[in-house]
């Protein structure tokens, strides 16, 4: 099952997870030629971002009543879609940086 899984992947884009929701028509990718339907997590966070722009993962987790690390691959996967758009941060804070988000413009693709 692995061996087929591998020769189905995206080389360095795909879990085997995605490849399985992919082959059954669960993929929540929207890049392709099909429009594929949003997750809820994916409306949720849209929805976030249209009222309240410019917030951390973290914190766009928490308004949308999901978890952190459903966000940050909710978000990842909309910034591949051209639908979010990362800040990176800048200046010297130390630790771990907090990228902020916000919506796409149509002028960001």
């Amino acid at each position: 099952m692995y061996a087929f899984l591998q020769q189905q992947a995206q080389p360095f884009a795909d879990t085997p997870n995605r490849v399985i929701r992919r082959l059954i028509g669960l993929d929540t990718d929207i890049g392709g030629d099909e429009p594929v339907p949003l997750t809820r997590a994916q409306r949720a966070v849209l929805a976030v971002l249209r009222t309240d722009t410019d917030l951390t993962a973290a914190e766009a987790a928490d308004a949308a009543g999901i978890g952190y690390s459903t966000a940050g691959r909710v978000l990842t996967d909309l910034e591949h879609a051209g639908m979010a758009r990362r800040e990176r941060p800048t200046g010297g804070a130390r630790g771990r940086a907090r990228h902020r988000w916000r919506l796409a413009d149509h002028n960001d693709h």
